[in-house]
């Protein structure tokens, strides 16, 4: 089978299969059902740390949109929460949240899903003019009464007002015909929300809406390396207190299958190739059937030009038990992604040599191996960014000799290459929140051997250096792995996901862009 033509072959079979469950599998034969988007919210840091912090009204939000062919996908885009910024009269302080036209409404009506993290007031307003929106029936049992506030030419603009008390948890409402309405919330009793206090001996005030300052990444956001020191972890595009922007996404909530990486571990090991902290990309698989929770980081930025010549990038792959939390393996190294190959727009792709200071022989690399990293050339090239790669024979991996047995599409690249010559990158204005996952038989087994290498049979641990490679020296810079005794599993389909919240990935949906109220910088 030619070079990466497993992918082609997966992406056709998906195609065909048309309709899922609501597992994601496909399902020919049932209705075609939105995804279950993972319950439970995202563990903030603080709030183990700092007594009385609170977090704002709302945790989450999404829509459900039906296409023409039936198809339900779920999509949290075309929304803003604004914490405490209502400038509405009689609502003052409030919170806000603006709705987009409901093109795509299902046919149950269930539109828009809020998660309320306390007991609350909904708002909704509709201009006194629309009197066909005042009479949408879902409204008629709610408060009624009004409120104005100002346009952007200064005009005063009265509005009908729509009151109703909602308990904490998930509230499911419909959308208004042809009509984006403001909603606006507040806590029980119609009191508005606090700002969330701030840590001891933190003076710097995140603002809602707004880039997050330094402290929270850096400070905040941090887990232990094998080496017992700390390293920035993984974080939400949004953070869940505050509700200030990090300007990047770091893909999976790994506590999703119990896990928590030390991102830069592996990159600092020997001083060995620092990575941007932005570009490292997890996804979460959660295999119910077989109790295993994957963790898959791959350090994937899209957004700096020294990528088409870096070979290597840091992987992990973490795996727990799902009903006890039992780490069954951890494996850490830099991964080989090959040569860099240019994609062009009306052209096969072919090798490319970038003019760049020091760049490796690409040509030589392709000779090597078959992994690779297919990069766009050119400002109006639209094609995927793939990375095929990253697996590693030596730490008791296995794939079929034809595949590179792992591989990822960044749909949407951050930048593209302005020339074939690939020493500038140029922006694409997209961000790089669309990335699947796929894997070829893709197994991992327990090696008696590696266990014992480093003296201690039967308890799992060996160590390597950063490439996989065997060193029993462990007074030097090495990598501790781990492999559970007698573990085995395999790997196989493509993944993606349609949450943008914790990005649990399942067998291939549809790949929307996971952005939120426009907070990913372009730095991806």
């Amino acid at each position: 089978m030619k070079k990466f033509a497993w992918a082609v072959l997966l992406v056709l079979v998906l195609a065909a299969c048309g309709k899922y469950d609501d597992s994601g599998r496909p399902n020919p034969d049932g209705p075609v059902t939105p995804p279950q988007l993972p319950s439970g919210s995202i563990k903030h840091p603080l709030e183990t740390q700092v007594a009385g912090i609170q977090r704002p009204l709302v945790d989450q939000y999404y829509r459900i949109i039906q296409q023409d062919s039936g198809r339900k996908e779920a999509n949290a885009q075309d929304f803003k929460y604004q914490p405490r910024q209502s400038t509405f009269e009689g609502f003052e302080g409030w919170d806000m949240f603006s709705t987009p036209w409901p093109w795509g409404t299902p046919s149950d009506n269930k539109w828009l899903t809020l998660s309320l993290n306390r007991d609350a007031v909904l708002t909704v307003l509709v201009q006194e003019w629309a009197e066909e929106a005042q009479a949408t029936p879902w409204l008629q049992d709610w408060k009624k009464g009004s409120s104005s506030a100002k346009n952007e030419r200064g005009e005063d603009v009265v509005y009908v007002t729509y009151s109703k008390d909602f308990p904490k948890g998930s509230v499911t409402l419909q959308p208004i015909k042809d009509y984006g309405y403001t909603l606006l919330l507040a806590e029980k009793g119609g009191v508005p929300s606090t700002e969330p206090i701030l840590p001891e001996g933190v003076t710097e005030r995140p603002q809602p809406n707004e880039s997050c300052p330094g402290w929270l990444s850096s400070d905040v956001w941090v887990a232990t390396g094998i080496d017992e020191r700390l390293y920035k972890t993984w974080h939400p595009q949004i953070d869940p207190i505050y509700w200030c922007y990090y300007e990047h996404d770091h893909g999976s909530d790994p506590s999703l299958v119990g896990y928590q990486p030390a991102f830069e571990y592996i990159a600092f090991v020997n001083n060995n190739q620092p990575e941007l902290h932005e570009g490292f990309k997890g996804f979460s698989v959660r295999d119910k059937e077989k109790d295993i929770g994957w963790y898959i980081n791959i350090h994937s930025e899209t957004g700096v030009i020294s990528r088409v010549c870096t070979r290597v990038h840091t992987v992990v792959f973490a795996a727990t038990k799902l009903s006890t939390g039992e780490k069954l393996l951890e494996l850490g190294y830099k991964g080989d992604f090959g040569a860099m190959v240019g994609t062009f727009n009306g052209a096969d792709d072919r090798v490319v040599q970038p003019t760049l200071a020091d760049c490796p022989n690409q040509q030589k690399i392709a000779d090597e191996t078959n992994a690779s990293r297919r990069i766009r050339i050119g400002k109006d090239n639209h094609n995927y960014e793939r990375w095929d790669g990253g697996a590693n024979r030596l730490l008791g991996m296995s794939f079929p000799e034809w595949s590179t047995g792992m591989g990822i599409d960044i749909r949407n690249p951050a930048t593209a290459c302005s020339s074939e010559a690939c020493n500038r990158a140029i922006p694409t204005d997209e961000n790089a929140d669309r990335r699947t996952i796929g894997f070829t038989e893709l197994g991992i087994t327990y090696d008696k051997v590696l266990d014992a290498s480093d003296g201690n049979p039967g308890d799992g641990y060996f160590y390597t250096d950063v490439y996989g490679e065997f060193n029993s020296d462990t007074s030097k810079n090495v990598v501790r792995q781990y492999v559970k005794p007698n573990f085995s599993a395999t790997l196989e389909g493509r993944y993606s996901t349609e949450d943008p919240w914790r990005s649990l990935y399942v067998p291939e949906r549809a790949v929307p862009g996971l952005e939120l109220e426009d907070s990913l910088g372009l730095v991806n």
